[in-house]
């Protein structure tokens, strides 16, 4: 079967999502090359990273455009649809990765190559349909939102593309990939996951993404290090920008079949709402400096590579469960107990490997819906509810660090890590999204009073507003209970951003549209008042958007542009501009940083054979500094 012409609204809005992360993740791996130019600079693992991202972002809505044309979740079958199948093309990169040491066979370049051709096919099935006015728009926020992530995650010492050359440079990176990358060559070598230190024994994280990337990084073919600077942006975020937008889309599906509105046209590319809500959630509606002083980081999306891959996984999970949920009245017994039974522990247990707060709170969504459902009155549910708490207590086990507890301590995310002056505001900003969904829920449910309140509860009328007050609330209070070591408690609390914000990009423009109403008439005069207030707040909001990205441009650009200066100077030449591109002036700056030599050392006792590293022994002495 093909795709018609006139391609069904969740159709384009799973293509819709797909371009948009697509030109997310070819306009990064650019912008990575760039940044890296006069440096080394190989092209095939940038293509081969990117293509990565193409085949998880691109394939699944390709094959669904021909496989699952229905319009709405109740006629569609979970295991076709386009969250299983980007889940299942990220399992298969994994494989891939993992057979390239045993088996000397690298697939990434054919699986880049396939996401190149998807990407090529989505974009002709997209583009059928398209509009000279909303392709610009959509362009132009592309273009914003992929500056921004690459200047947020290149702007730091986390993974700055010059991260070798910044290394060598007094070695004046942030600790934390030096950790992550530690555990995944140990894990590559010795098959433990270990810091090395003092031999390899077992070392209790989430170690999840860790393994990932050093299977990644061998479809690259390049070190770990390395990937670590290029992976996690040009890979990772575009698929959880997929992610959330894939999201809004099913759940914008679901909302058709419940509001019964299958004749509705307006497809996610022509909501600019919903890309006011993306662009808010993401970059921000209020100055960087003032979410900092909130405590909403909205760097450590970027920062953490394992966040940034487990809450993408977590979102593609939370839109299989509503293409789950609604079509389990078509689906048999076995298909419903395979799904219950199998396949949501084995996500859950992922999700723990990648970061366990993401498993605990999708754990906790879990059984609220099955105790507020009555679902625990079924066998399988009952069953499949006491298999998931148990898997994902082992799982607990094996990747919590009982340091990070640091004992009780009331309101300790807020006391310590926002500025006492927005105290009061706290509670409000940090769970804004979350929020605004609950309160967009409940108007449309129409309950104006808390008795109208609680029939809207009681007959389950607001079951998915109370699945997102289940994860704010549970996210929450970790955080301003015990003292969690670094500031890690946001890992929690932020949480009910990503599962709120895409909820909210499926009915705000229908929440939008029923507040300034329809046009009676044509002309200037026939304009709405709550049009024109709309769009005096919405000039503030694009200004500080555009200011949040400038910023984070910005910083990056200064701290690349730093570094090369430094190295100019190392090497006695005199550049003829302020950016220097020379390869022969940086080559020779970079040869006379401090701890070139050292650094060198190391990365070639990288390259030696895995044989041979697990029969070898690395001795540091103390004294070395």
């Amino acid at each position: 079967m093909t795709p018609d012409a006139a391609l069904p609204i969740r159709s384009r809005d799973r293509l819709t999502a797909s371009i948009f992360a697509s030109a997310s993740a070819c306009g990064l791996a650019i912008l990575y090359w760039i940044s890296r130019v006069g440096f080394t600079n190989p092209v095939a693992p940038i293509f081969v990273t990117a293509g990565l991202a193409l085949f998880v972002i691109c394939v699944p809505s390709v094959v669904a455009s021909f496989t699952d044309t229905s319009d709405l979740a109740t006629v569609s079958r979970w295991w076709r649809s386009a969250p299983f199948l980007s889940i299942a093309c990220l399992i298969v990169t994994a494989a891939a990765g993992f057979i390239v040491y045993p088996s000397g066979i690298n697939l990434g370049i054919p699986l880049a190559a396939i996401g190149a051709l998807a990407f090529v096919i989505a974009l002709s099935l997209w583009a059928r349909r398209a509009r000279l006015l909303s392709t610009a728009l959509l362009l132009g926020l592309a273009v914003g939102v992929t500056a921004w992530v690459g200047g947020i995650a290149w702007g730091t010492r986390y993974k700055t593309p010059l991260f070798w050359e910044q290394i060598s440079d007094r070695g004046n990176v942030h600790h934390d990939p030096l950790y992550y990358v530690s555990m995944a060559n140990s894990m590559r070598a010795y098959g433990v996951p270990s810091t090395g230190l003092d031999g390899v024994p077992y070392t209790p994280y989430h170690y999840g993404s860790a393994w990932l990337n050093s299977q990644w990084a061998d479809l690259a073919r390049v070190d770990v290090l390395s990937f670590y600077s290029l992976g996690p942006t040009v890979l990772m975020a575009p698929i959880f920008i997929f992610a959330l937008l894939l999201f809004a889309a099913e759940a914008r599906s679901a909302w058709r079949l419940v509001r019964l509105e299958a004749g509705s046209t307006r497809t996610l590319d022509r909501e600019p709402i919903a890309w006011l809500v993306f662009l808010g959630a993401t970059v921000g509606f209020i100055p960087s400096g003032a979410l900092d002083a909130l405590g909403i980081w909205n760097r450590h999306l970027l920062i953490s590579e394992s966040y940034l891959t487990g809450l993408g996984v977590f979102v593609l999970c939370c839109g299989l469960s509503v293409d789950w949920w609604f079509s389990r009245a078509k689906e048999s017994a076995l298909a419903d107990a395979l799904f219950l039974l199998l396949v949501a522990p084995l996500l859950l247990v992922c999700l723990g490997f990648l970061k366990v707060s993401l498993m605990l709170l999708a754990l906790a969504a879990l059984l609220w819906v099955v105790i507020r459902s009555g679902f625990f009155r079924q066998p399988v549910f009952l069953v499949a509810s006491f298999f998931t708490i148990a898997v994902s207590a082992i799982t607990f086990k094996l990747v919590s660090v009982a340091a990070q507890n640091q004992g009780f301590v009331p309101l300790s995310f807020m006391r310590y890590n926002a500025d006492p002056r927005w105290w009061s505001y706290f509670v409000l900003g940090h769970l804004f999204w979350s929020w605004v969904y609950i309160a967009l829920r409940i108007k449309e449910e129409n309950s104006p009073t808390l008795s109208d309140l609680a029939s809207a509860i009681k007959h389950g009328r607001l079951l998915d507003a109370e699945i997102v007050a289940v994860v704010a609330l549970c996210g929450f209070l970790p955080g301003e209970l015990i003292a969690i070591h670094g500031g890690s408690a946001v890992y929690f609390s932020d949480v009910q951003r990503w599962l709120a914000a895409p909820l909210v990009m499926a009915i705000a423009m229908r929440s939008i549209s029923s507040w300034v109403g329809p046009r009676s008439k044509k002309g200037f005069g026939s304009i709405r008042l709550s049009a024109v207030i709309a769009l005096i707040i919405a000039i503030p909001i694009a200004l500080t958007i555009f200011f949040n990205v400038a910023r984070a441009v910005r910083t990056a650009a200064a701290m690349n542009v730093g570094l090369r200066s430094e190295f100019a100077a190392l090497s006695g030449i005199t550049p003829s501009s302020r950016i220097v591109r020379d390869p022969y002036i940086l080559a020779a700056g970079l040869q006379r940083a401090p701890d070139y030599a050292m650094i060198s050392a190391l990365r070639g006792l990288d390259t030696e054979p895995r044989a041979l590293k697990r029969r070898t022994l690395l001795f540091v002495p103390q004294s070395d500094s």
